[in-house]
């Protein structure tokens, strides 16, 4: 990987995605005003909308009314949510062209990804004639930031860029400023190709890293490029406002802007490393000091699919929900729905979710007040997750005003063709025993919440779900079945064909009975390696009396031990999760007073050991006392220190 100072990276933004979406699929659209709704709020508005004075946010009602000419069109509505769906399938049309040409591309969003084109840009140096003649004619659609007006006239911008072509391939030019007029030609092919293979117009940005990159895509749309040259950038932050850059947007902006006083990026220049350290923490402090001079070493990351997958669902004023059939009528919809995305997801990716996140917002005192918790994701089905969601929400008794299921962390899946059908088999278990074949994994502290869609709406007014249904599976019931009744044993190879290579992360993943077989099989193999031949030899000649005395302190009864007097063994497992300490199946409610239970238990057990080790030790100094010559003094008895009658 190259250098920070040395890479060039893009960002390719798709413009108004999800109008272009509807207008490919609606062909006598194209080229007419239109909105994308969803519950009658605006969330996408193409540039002939915009030309109207129609912006996104409001309602579409009212700009219907408002402009009659416009084109309305609603997300399609799934369960009570709006599907998504067909925006992602797009968004990954366009992922799929460019990994013919870019091999380290981070999916930002639905229809934002950053590509780090260093290397595509060398090949390209060394293959063409970098002259200035030869570049010009290939930039038709790109912009140079301080070369080129802000707005979007093609003669400045022609004037512009021969400007700064000539100037970057004089003898005295940069060599970086050469290679992103190399990377502009590669981007201006990459986005042709886009538009003739998916019809669909895009935008870039071309810099030396992702803020940069990110910065400069927005500068000139839609359906153009621009570059943005360091010797370019203190012009640029000499007016652009704290919270137009990348991560700058939120809480932080607004912290540097009220606390520094700063309106503009460049305004950051005046102070020290050590003074940004001292406002904030070493690290955001040493983030500003350089990105204020345009310097930021984060890696453009090969990532195609989601850390996180979730559903949520907003009820902002009078929808509130304030009863508890409506609440578990919203569970259902929002856990099914990310149920089903899970198993496509696994199918697709060959990997599982560990931990699940359910996050609320309720209204207290003309408030908003937000509150999650993260659990063990024991379960895809959706009637576990529906469970665990209610068991968290449905005690609060305030008007629930915003509701979400994010899952997060997952684990890879070995990639065997064995393992993912027995899943999916197990998923036509009807009886009780399908509740204890779950997944028990421990607690996280915290889960990543995943929008897919680039949709920046106030969190009070969106009403916004993402929805992907589930492939339809055809399962063979006879052979379903057939497995069914197999032994643990068979089933074990059915997974690992070799059993002598049992692989432990996936034996975690595995039903309670499979995982009981597979460490006893581990444990019988461990047990005859390990047996010398003079051990197997004195074996036979233990007597009858030792074997009698062995075989009493093997029968103990194990549920006499103090963990399983404190803990019920009779529960329902279908909401409970294995403790990592003592194996034993616990109710989610109770898992952190169980955990409490085992620090007091060592805690105890660790003071015991201390007043034993202090009992031997002054044992040991009795004794050494014991041994030193006898004194001529004469020894008080215990009588002397009573008073006489």
């Amino acid at each position: 990987m190259a250098n920070s100072d040395e890479r060039i990276i893009a960002l390719i933004d798709m413009d108004c995605f999800f109008c272009q979406v509807d207008a490919r699929q609606q062909p006598e659209l194209k080229g007419k005003p239109i909105i994308v709704t969803q519950f009658n709020l605006i969330l996408a508005v193409n540039y002939e909308a915009r030309a109207l004075g129609v912006s996104r946010f409001g309602r579409g009602t009212d700009a219907k009314e408002k402009y009659p000419e416009l084109n309305v069109i609603s997300v399609p509505v799934q369960r009570g949510k709006g599907d998504v769906s067909k925006y992602r399938a797009a968004g990954q049309e366009i992922i799929e062209i460019l990994k013919n040409h870019c091999s380290i591309i981070e999916r930002a969003s639905v229809d934002e990804a950053y590509l780090d084109i260093t290397d595509l840009v060398d090949e390209r140096m060394d293959q063409m004639n970098c002259s200035s003649k030869n570049i010009i004619p290939l930039l038709n659609n790109t912009y140079v930031v301080g070369y080129c007006d802000e707005d979007n006239n093609d003669e400045k911008r022609c004037e512009g860029l021969n400007n700064w072509i000539v100037e970057t391939f004089d003898e005295l030019g940069d060599i970086q400023a050469r290679r992103l007029a190399v990377a502009g030609i590669i981007i201006e092919e990459l986005r042709n190709e886009i538009f003739k293979k998916s019809e669909f117009k895009c935008s870039a940005g071309i810099s030396y890293n992702k803020v940069l990159a990110k910065l400069a895509c927005g500068l000139h749309k839609p359906n153009k490029q621009t570059i943005l040259p360091a010797k370019s950038v203190p012009m640029l932050f000499s007016s652009l406002p704290i919270n137009k850059l990348r991560n700058l947007g939120g809480k932080i902006g607004k912290a540097v802007t009220e606390n520094l006083k700063c309106n503009v990026m460049s305004d950051l220049l005046r102070f020290s490393l050590d003074d940004l350290q001292k406002y904030f923490d070493d690290k955001m402090g040493l983030w500003l000091y350089n990105i204020a001079r345009g310097i930021d070493d984060e890696p453009v990351i090969s990532r195609l699919i989601s850390k996180s997958i979730g559903a949520s669902k907003n009820f902002p004023g009078k929808q509130a929900i304030i009863d508890i059939d409506v609440l578990k009528q919203w569970v259902d919809t929002l856990a099914t729905d990310v149920s089903n995305r899970l198993q496509q997801d696994m199918e697709a990716n060959n990997r599982r979710a560990t931990t699940i996140t359910i996050s609320y917002q309720f209204y207290r005192a003309n408030k908003t007040i937000s509150q999650s918790r993260t659990l063990p994701l024991a379960s895809y089905k959706a009637e576990r997750i529906i469970n665990q969601t209610l068991d968290i929400v449905k005690l609060l008794d305030k008007p629930i005003v915003a509701l979400s299921i994010a899952t997060s962390k997952f684990v890879p899946i070995e990639n065997n063709g064995n393992f993912i059908n027995y899943f999916k088999i197990n998923t036509m278990k009807q009886d009780e025993e399908a509740e204890e074949e779950e997944t028990e994994v421990k607690i996280e502290k915290e889960a990543d919440y995943y929008t897919d869609s680039k949709i920046d709406v106030d969190v009070n007014n969106i009403e916004e779900i993402e929805n992907i249904p589930l492939k339809e599976t055809n399962i063979n019931c006879d052979n379903a079945i057939a497995i069914e009744k197999k032994n643990p044993l068979a089933q074990l190879q059915e997974i690992f064909p070799n059993l002598d290579e049992i692989d432990l992360s996936i034996v975690q993943l595995l039903p309670l009975d499979l995982q009981r077989e597979a460490k006893n099989y581990i444990k019988s193999k461990k047990n005859i390696l390990n047996v010398s031949p003079s051990v197997k030899n004195n074996s036979k000649t233990i007597s009858p009396k030792t074997k009698s005395i062995k075989s009493k302190s093997l029968d103990k009864n194990p549920k006499n031990t103090i963990q399983n007097f404190l803990i019920k063994t009779n529960e329902d497992v279908s909401s409970m999760v294995r403790c990592v300490h003592c194996s034993q199946m616990i109710k989610i409610e109770k898992y952190l007073e169980h955990t409490d239970f085992h620090v007091a238990y060592d805690l105890q057990k660790n003071i015991n050991q201390s007043i034993n080790n202090a009992a031997e030790s002054s044992s040991k100094r009795t004794r050494e006392k014991t041994t030193t010559p006898k004194s001529n003094k004469k020894m008080k008895g215990i009588e002397s220190y009573f008073p006489k009658k």
